[in-house]
């Protein structure tokens, strides 16, 4: 982290975003408002740069409060307009879309990240996903099921 520091005090503007990995480090050390001032300067630095957008975002989706959720939703759609391979907003947007049952969306970006990812908690969290989402469909056509045979039965 001192490292991050020091870049900060020699190049506050320095191309690459070191604030986002400040803002990584503190989360990391479960600093969750150090880390939120991090990615809000980021994204104040650099208003463009997706990884600050997505980091706030996840940080805004983690506290469990519907307004800041739902800005966390729109920090992540705007990273994902901007950059439409990047793969932390679409595996958050996915879970996003697998809550409002849109399970097509939700697949067609959990099996995107799936294939094109190379870090394994993106991938797992990917097939978490997927696996959801079809676990989801078999209880809701069996629920369906269910309840039309037992029409039958009244």
């Amino acid at each position: 982290m001192s490292f991050f520091r020091r870049v900060l005090t020699l190049d506050p503007y320095h191309p690459f975003n070191v604030r986002v990995c400040l803002g990584h480090c503190f989360w990391k050390l479960n600093q969750k408002e150090k880390a939120r001032v991090a990615f809000e300067r980021a994204v104040e630095v650099s208003p463009d740069d997706v990884n600050a957008l997505s980091a706030l975002g996840v940080w805004h989706l983690n506290t469990m409060n519907q307004n800041s959720i739902l800005k966390g939703i729109k920090l992540l759609a705007d990273a994902y307009l901007r950059d439409s391979n990047h793969l932390v907003s679409i595996i958050y947007l996915a879970d996003h879309y697998y809550y409002k049952r849109d399970f097509e969306k939700s697949l067609e970006l959990s099996e995107r990240v799936f294939q094109t990812s190379e870090v394994n908690e993106l991938r797992n969290l990917s097939a978490f996903i997927i696996g959801r989402i079809y676990q989801t469909k078999v209880c809701l056509s069996f629920d369906g099921f269910f309840l039309l045979s037992s029409a039958f039965y009244d």
